[in-house]
């Protein structure tokens, strides 16, 4: 199955964070679909074993069958539900490709998000055997089956590793250089430079007014890492200094560059020509 680049949405989030979501395609849920499905099998084939060895004494097969039944129904509700709301949006399958749930807005999403997810997904992912999941992230804009539409949710490639980052350039007031200056951006963390980074990078796609609005609100929540401006300082300029001041600190403590070992010739390769000695120094 080909499978299209899926889209990005970009959203700011009520603490003003930034974030850059990496929606996921039919294709790779669908996998991330099927190694959930073999684990439930699985557990399957080893819940009916037990509950057979267990209640074989019985003598009653109708104990078993209704067993089997109970399994069957709550294995596709009880499983994605319980992985997804204690492990951070991610069932086995979902770890497996590197994807997780999410809220609309990048939070972590809740025991109600991920109940309201499974329950609709006992109905498009297992009675209709994956034709409505299939349909409904076909032709959403975001890849979302009914069930993330109910519950508000996105499935989302997630962040493993940490990938070296270009350094920004920021244009604008050539202040900026002088300005960096005063800014305490060497003790800010990683997350929270990528948060201020993130928003300094799409000033141009913000209105002014909700452009100097995040601005405010980032550099009064970061102020304790990024100390009061200078008076007369716009919020979005305070912001691009703190990047160009992260960036220098960063490069500074980047370690000295090695020089590299010397050629070693192959074997066999006649010795390097040594020169003629010059004339001798004038006495």
């Amino acid at each position: 199955m080909t499978e299209t680049t899926p889209p990005r949405d970009v959203l700011v989030t009520p603490d003003a964070v930034v974030l850059d979501l990496e929606t996921v395609g039919v294709g790779t849920r669908s996998l991330a679909l099927l190694v959930d499905l073999l684990v439930m099998f699985a557990g399957f084939f080893l819940l009916t074993i037990g509950a057979g060895t267990a209640l074989g004494g019985s003598g009653d097969g109708g104990i078993t069958a209704a067993a089997v039944i109970m399994l069957l129904l709550v294995l596709p509700i009880g499983y994605p539900m319980v992985m997804e709301a204690t492990w951070n949006g991610r069932t086995l399958g979902k770890a497996a490709l590197g994807l997780r749930v999410v809220t609309a807005n990048g939070g972590r999403i809740g025991w109600r998000h991920a109940a309201m997810r499974a329950v609709i997904g006992l109905f498009e992912l297992w009675v209709t055997m994956g034709a409505v999941a299939f349909i409904a992230a076909l032709v959403s804009e975001r890849g979302q089956r009914l069930g993330d539409m109910a519950a508000g949710t996105l499935v989302i490639r997630a962040r493993t590793g940490h990938r070296p980052v270009a350094p920004l350039e920021v244009r604008g007031d050539p202040r900026l250089a002088a300005l960096s200056a005063s800014v305490g951006s060497g003790r800010l963390t990683a997350d929270e430079y990528g948060v201020v980074r993130g928003l300094v990078e799409r000033f141009g796609e913000l209105e002014p007014a909700r452009r100097r609005q995040l601005s405010i609100r980032l550099a009064e929540r970061l102020r304790h890492r990024l100390g009061t401006p200078p008076s007369g300082t716009a919020p979005e300029d305070w912001l691009a200094a703190a990047v160009v001041a992260h960036q220098q600190a960063t490069v500074a403590n980047l370690p000295p560059p090695t020089m590299p070992p010397p050629a070693v010739p192959p074997p066999g390769s006649p010795p390097p020509a040594v020169p003629p000695p010059g004339p001798p120094p004038p006495t």
